[in-house]
């Protein structure tokens, strides 16, 4: 019985609020569309449904205030990182710009070496041959005399000098590498300077743990740049002048502190080398 009259005085209650609800509701919307002066009964249940309505509205306006907020943080952070992102970007291609600029002098020069051997034609030639046990001491060329191939002409490719005829046949020619392990490979070279000065110095061996030739009896005290270019004086009847040899790696002294010693950085790939160019002296012409 007890639980009876409480369930049912629960429905009642329940189905009052709901009732005072939907009249509230009602009449709020009764007085928002109908231009009058309101009761003083009518102004304080509009007046208390707009204070209930205000109160419960700040919580969810806090909450909305505070999603606003974070996503205009958001929205700051993605532009700095995209605006940090863009001037990275400017640094990345100021310092491409830099290099190529760099690169685009020395090609000028080179260009400019180029014209010194404008008495030369080149004749090219394949490898046909390459001791294993002798990779960086010779090769055999598919050119001989038949080809107009002599003693001491310069074999090169287009990254620069490669090496020397010692031997020819009728069809075939030997060449000496310049990384050979041999005394007769001391060459007079030029490292370029400032103000298109050079200081010239003997090419005398090549280490083939380091991967460099070795120049010494430099006859220059002033500073030489890394990454300057050698090449050769044209100062022997073996190597025209202004071939390209390769680039200084780094500058030391010798054991007396008297002399320079240059580590020259090959411009030519020994190991990749499959065609190269036999440069023969042009006939005169009267």
């Amino acid at each position: 019985m007890k639980n009876s009259r409480y369930k049912r005085r629960k429905y009642i209650r329940n189905g009052i609020i709901a009732f005072l609800f939907v009249v509230t509701f009602s009449l709020t919307i009764y007085f928002s569309f109908h231009h009058r002066q309101l009761t003083i009964v009518e102004g304080a249940i509009r007046d208390a449904f707009s204070v209930t309505i205000d109160f419960l509205a700040k919580p969810v306006n806090y909450v909305k205030e505070k999603i606003d907020v974070f996503n205009a943080k958001e929205d700051v952070y993605q532009k700095y990182e995209k605006a940090k992102e863009q001037l990275e970007g400017v640094s990345q291609k100021d310092a491409t710009i830099a290099e190529l600029a760099k690169e685009n002098e020395q090609l000028r020069e080179l260009l400019k070496i180029d014209s010194s051997l404008s008495d030369y034609e080149k004749i090219n030639a394949t490898i046909v041959s390459r001791d294993i046990g002798k990779w960086f001491d010779r090769i055999v060329i598919d050119k001989g005399t038949k080809d107009g191939l002599t003693l001491d002409m310069a074999v090169v490719i287009n990254d620069g000098l490669v090496g020397y005829i010692t031997d020819t046949s009728y069809f075939s020619s030997n060449v000496q590498l310049l990384t050979a392990k041999n005394y007769h490979n001391r060459i007079s070279v030029k490292i370029a300077l400032n103000n298109d000065t050079y200081a010239n110095g003997i090419l005398s061996s090549y280490d083939e743990k380091k991967g460099v030739y070795m120049i010494e009896g430099i006859s220059y005290a002033g500073d030489i740049d890394v990454n300057a270019y050698v090449t050769t004086t044209g100062l022997s009847d073996k190597f025209p002048g202004g071939i390209l040899i390769g680039y200084v790696k780094n500058v030391t002294t010798d054991n007396f502190d008297l002399g320079k010693l240059v580590e020259v950085t090959p411009s030519v790939n020994f190991d990749k080398i499959k065609y190269v160019s036999v440069l023969k002296r042009k006939a005169l012409t009267p």
